[in-house]
């Protein structure tokens, strides 16, 4: 019997379970610490050591380690890192400053203000983790302003309209950039089998492997080359046989 890794306990070979015996033989748990049907290939020792444990450099959080470990940051701060990168790429298209003031010290203050709602698809803060090719169209429906800014105008002390349609008639277009295509040369393959002649002359003088030492290749190739050619090759004792004279060569 073998023993849980767990607990320590025997595990039986086969057991009677639902009115059919199932085999235990691949297991490493008992049913006590993995029932039956609960994945009991999953490790459940308290030293696992797959389990990699990471600091983060940015906020020196301990974190779970992964395929993708984001060059030591954990999730959280690769995020935040991602959408403050896309939303200062957008502030640039924008501007770089509030439409109204100017102001540009503080990107957390700078808004996108969506001049006719009825045309709003969604929030630009909401979905700025995304590409900025796919928010670049949203943006066309806003101008950059402060957050005073953005109050008055909502208080209707400032008119949006008249700033969006001369930012309109002036801003530069977003022209997405296209990389260019690549056009890789086609791998030409050197053959190096000889004829079939050839090769059928030199199997029955040398070995495989002093063939393919000739040819620069191994024999395993030499092989497959008579495969190919459909030659047959000396057999178990064929070459003392030649030696002695009492078979001839084809």
């Amino acid at each position: 019997m073998r023993n849980c890794l767990k607990c320590n306990n025997k595990i039986p070979f086969s057991m009677l379970i639902d009115g059919k015996i199932r085999k235990f033989d691949k297991r490493k748990y008992c049913l006590d610490c993995s029932p039956f049907g609960s994945h009991n290939t999953r490790s459940l020792q308290d030293d696992d050591t797959r389990v990699v444990m990471k600091i983060c450099k940015i906020c020196e959080r301990e974190y779970q380690g992964g395929h993708r470990q984001h060059k030591d940051k954990c999730g959280r701060c690769y995020s935040l890192a991602y959408r403050t990168k896309t939303k200062e790429r957008a502030i640039e298209y924008k501007g770089g400053a509030c439409s109204v003031c100017g102001y540009k010290k503080y990107i957390g203050s700078l808004h996108f203000h969506h001049v006719y709602p009825e045309t709003k698809s969604f929030n630009i803060g909401e979905i700025n983790f995304r590409k900025f090719d796919l928010i670049v169209d949203e943006l066309d429906k806003c101008i950059l302003v402060c957050s005073n800014c953005h109050g008055e105008i909502h208080a209707g002390l400032i008119d949006a309209k008249e700033i969006y349609n001369f930012q309109q008639a002036t801003f530069p277009k977003y022209i997405q950039e296209i990389k260019p295509e690549k056009f890789y040369q086609p791998i030409i393959k050197i053959s190096k089998r000889p004829a079939k002649d050839i090769l059928e002359k030199l199997v029955w003088e040398m070995s495989c492997v002093k063939i393919g030492e000739m040819y620069g290749v191994s024999d395993n190739a030499v092989n497959k080359w008579c495969k190919i050619y459909g030659i047959s090759k000396p057999g178990r004792g064929d070459w003392e046989k030649l030696k002695a004279g009492k078979i001839d060569k084809p």
